[in-house]
């Protein structure tokens, strides 16, 4: 839309979700759909979906698109983390083996249902991460 003061509010809202979603250990860790997040009270940390994964992912990517600001792939990074173990559990969400996802982390397990929802979050994520390291890539210095 090309509005000023539109970015600014969606920066700030934006930075506001990235600092809710950091874990304890400083990974990327989405308040989980078992219970709510409500102001002033602890925010239900189990159980993640992979939407809100892609979702961050997707966020961080336009915000750097955006801005030219590092710190936005970065963010990027750390939440697409999230499918491969750097979550609260250790635990890789996408599986390999099936080439599809899980389609969350419970406080005890994996939920191992690998649902279409939960698949193409993850292969979103997958596509945008990739297209964003090439462009990262072809716009670094050449080293000399």
């Amino acid at each position: 839309m090309r509005d000023d003061e539109v970015m600014k509010v969606g920066l700030r809202s934006l930075e506001w979700l990235i600092a809710q979603h950091l874990g304890a250990d400083g990974t990327f860790a989405p308040v989980g759909s078992n219970g709510f997040h409500v102001r002033g009270a602890a925010r239900a940390s189990f159980d993640q979906q992979p939407v809100e994964a892609c979702a961050m992912v997707s966020a961080c990517l336009d915000a750097h698109r955006l801005t030219g600001e590092a710190r936005f792939l970065e963010h990027a990074r750390h939440a697409f983390q999230w499918f491969v173990g750097q979550n609260p559990r250790g635990a890789q969400v996408f599986d390999a083996r099936t080439g599809g996802c899980r389609d969350g982390i419970h406080v005890d397990r994996l939920n191992e249902n690998q649902g279409a929802e939960s698949t193409l979050s993850f292969l979103t994520a997958l596509v945008e991460m990739g297209t964003a390291d090439r462009l990262a890539s072809r716009l670094a210095p050449a080293a000399e």
